[in-house]
């Protein structure tokens, strides 16, 4: 599966719920936010097996986010230190999304100098 052929959707739905539970919320919401996020992690490495290692580079950061919202074997941290990680990886979500499926990274790398204007 190439990461293109996961609808852009998917994105936006995991960075909402990662960014909704910088909240309040029962305990139950917190362990699904915890299911959603590592799960769609796992889903995004696996699809950047075969791409370039320039997208398999986006993998470590999906690897930290699996390993720290693991549902099975939970990292139990401060109520007011979640929030922050809440945010940042509902951020990496977006980021992902924005410079891999919607093809901004290409956009930053460098190739060569840019053309100049014709005077």
């Amino acid at each position: 599966m190439k990461t293109r052929s996961i609808p852009w959707i998917f994105w936006v739905l995991v960075a909402s719920v990662l960014i909704a539970a910088a909240g309040r919320h029962p305990y139950s919401f917190y362990e699904f936010v915890r299911f959603i996020a590592s799960a769609s992690a796992v889903v995004l490495i696996f699809s950047a097996v075969k791409q370039k290692w320039t997208i398999q580079v986006w993998s470590l950061g999906f690897a930290m986010i699996t390993v720290l919202f693991n549902p099975l074997w939970p990292i139990h941290l401060n109520r007011f230190v979640w929030p922050r990680y809440d945010i940042a990886a509902g951020l990496f979500f977006l980021g992902h999304l924005a410079f891999v499926r919607l093809g901004g990274f290409r956009a930053l790398t460098l190739r060569g100098s840019p053309p100049r204007p014709a005077a």
